[in-house]
């Protein structure tokens, strides 16, 4: 999943300046893709709203939410909360 998040995140290069380059997964229990986003400056929703809104009622069994940074490299993946 993280592999899908750096494609999601690379769509953005030329649309997010001065943002940065940010692409999210948002993988149910079952370990299928349940939304995924990425972030254009230009529209007001960041790559995890999008994926959020993708995901919909299947937001809230996700348990793992894949969000890459291009222009500042972390290692781990971040858990979020559910609603």
């Amino acid at each position: 999943m993280m592999a899908r998040a750096l494609e999601l995140a690379a769509r953005g290069i030329g649309h997010v300046s001065p943002g940065p380059l940010v692409g999210t997964v948002i993988v149910d229990p079952h370990g299928e893709i349940a939304g995924e986003g990425f972030y254009v400056f230009d529209q007001v929703k960041h790559a995890e709203t999008i994926a959020l809104d993708q995901a919909g009622a299947r937001a809230t069994a996700a348990t793992v939410t894949f969000r890459w940074n291009l222009t500042r490299i972390t290692a781990a993946p971040r858990r979020v909360p559910t609603r």
